[in-house]
Parts: structure tokens; sequence; C-alpha cells
């Protein structure tokens, strides 16, 4: 396969892995899949059946037998991988280790408020609200691997990569930058 195809394969979100991709080992057992909805980084539907994270997390959990957290927070952050620009992602990455060391502190102290919480649930807040889409996941042997993905507002147009000149030959538009 020629660099410019597989270049438009990978940057295609949307796409499963192809057919034959284990060149070297045998296929993997038959997975069980699932799409995992989300609204504002909340997850909101699995299979598109309306339902509470408690439910999904519940339901997960019975299907992929305790896979339930694994599944969510992988869905999760493949869905901001393409909603959220990389300097924030990075930078919520540092919130997010901070406000879990905060809950267990606040936990242990018997509390749950504290200025600096409230300030982190805003800031964590904001930085969801354009992390809605879908992402499908195979849960297979204790991993939950992401075969595609679809964010409503998506950084990534895969339609926009690749332009035909009038000759009908494609060229790539990120050339140069990727």
């Amino acid at each position: 396969m020629n660099a410019e195809f597989l270049r438009a394969i990978q940057a295609n979100a949307v796409s499963a892995p192809l057919g034959g991709a284990w060149g070297r080992t045998p296929e993997p057992a038959d997975p069980l899949d699932v799409v995992i909805t989300f609204d504002q980084g909340v997850p909101v539907a699995l299979d598109r059946e309306t339902l509470s994270v408690l439910e999904a997390l519940q339901e997960l959990n019975r299907r992929a037998g305790g896979l339930g957290s694994l599944a969510l927070t992988t869905a999760h952050q493949a869905l901001e991988s393409i909603t959220l620009e990389s300097d924030l992602l990075g930078f919520k990455a540092g919130v997010d280790r901070r406000w879990a060391e905060l809950v267990h502190d606040l936990v242990q102290n018997g509390q749950w408020d504290s200025p600096l919480k409230d300030a982190l649930d805003t800031f964590i807040a904001t930085s969801q609200a354009r992390v809605s889409g879908e992402v499908r996941l195979a849960l297979r042997d204790g991993r939950a691997v992401v075969t595609g993905r679809r964010g409503e507002e998506s950084l990534y147009d895969f339609h926009q990569t690749l332009v035909r000149d009038v000759r009908g030959r494609t060229r790539d538009l990120q050339k140069g930058y990727v």
C-alpha cells in the first residue's frame, strides 16, 4: 500500500482496522462490540439505548465481565482526542490527576467540598463542552479497543485532508505539517 493511502486510512477516525491487520499473529477471538454515546463528556447511551452513567457502567460490566470502567474511560479518552485541542488535553490531564488526589483527600477527611475542587469542577465541565459523539469499542481478552469514533465537533475532517487536482490526482493538504 502506498503511504498516502495509509495516512488517509489511519486518519479516518470512523474506520475500523482493516481485516488482516494481524499479519504475523492469529486474529483475536470475536470481540463484543459496543457503541458508547457521549454528550458533553457524559456517557448517555450504550448501543443507542439511553442510559444513566451508572446504568451504562453496570451494563458494560454485565456484558464484558467487569470491563465497564475500562470501556468508559477508553471511549472517553478516544473522543477527547478528536474533540479537544492538544494543549487543552495536556493541561486537562494534570487537572484530572489533581482532582483525583483532592477528592481522595477530602473523602479521607469526611468532606466533599472545597474551593479548589469547585474551581477544578468548573474547568472540567467547561473542557467537556465539545466532547460529544460516539465511540465504537471491541471488548476482548480484558481489553477495550477503539474501532471507531465520531465527534459532533471533531477537530478533524477526513473529507478535507485529500483534494483532487484537475487531473484527478490526489494531493495531501497536510503535507509538510504532519
